[in-house]
């Protein structure tokens, strides 16, 4: 019915009035976020996991949110808590989960979305983040990933940036450290805002 603001109230009221409805203050936070009132979104997940510390999707949506407000030294921190909650959960759900969404923002009003890999696909080469961004009219879906591989840790450059735009796949250049998550989130931005500026190659 889009009366955000009343649903945010009676999530908020419902979670006052029980204490262990976490539920409660997951949407409340959601819905907050969604409205990019991310300090509030923040503050009723931090709540909810005062409640239930080993809730691994809270985790996430606190990663999410302080990335949001750039405390990006805060995620990190988090973002540990998070792998070692995959690590050593029992949940089945918890440890089938191949990646966490750790971030999203927009680009040119597309949104992007960024996963960290938890469990590599292939532990030989995989991505360690992959910022995505979906197809739209004018052009093809893009990644920007910072990527590992055996045969890149052999050179002695583990890290190795590269973009792809539809099925053109380009490596940028090669680190032997990973990038700050600030520092690597700028220059997804930067990629993916070049990308969407060119022309669709199917479509022209």
């Amino acid at each position: 019915m889009g009366r955000d603001v009343d649903a945010i109230a009676a999530w908020e009221a419902a979670a006052a009035a029980d204490p262990a409805d976490v539920d409660a203050l997951y949407n409340a936070g959601q819905a907050h976020y969604n409205r990019k009132a991310y300090a509030d979104a923040l503050r009723c997940w931090q709540r909810a996991l005062e409640r239930d510390a080993r809730d691994f999707g809270l985790v996430k949506k606190v990663i999410q949110a302080q990335h949001a407000l750039g405390h990006h030294d805060d995620a990190a921190s988090t973002t540990e808590l998070l792998r070692e909650l995959w690590r050593t959960s029992t949940s089945a759900a918890v440890r089938l989960a191949d990646e966490a969404i750790v971030d999203q923002f927009e680009v040119a009003d597309v949104p992007v979305m960024v996963a960290l890999t938890l469990r590599p696909p292939d532990p030989r080469s995989y991505a360690i983040y992959a910022f995505r961004a979906p197809a739209t009219a004018k052009t093809p879906a893009v990644c920007v990933r910072i990527e590992t591989s055996d045969y890149a840790r052999e050179r002695g450059v583990p890290f190795v940036l590269s973009v792809q735009r539809g099925r053109d796949y380009k490596a940028l250049g090669t680190s032997e450290h990973l990038p700050a998550y600030p520092d690597l989130r700028t220059t997804a931005i930067r990629l993916i805002t070049e990308a969407f500026g060119k022309p669709d190659p199917v479509a022209s």
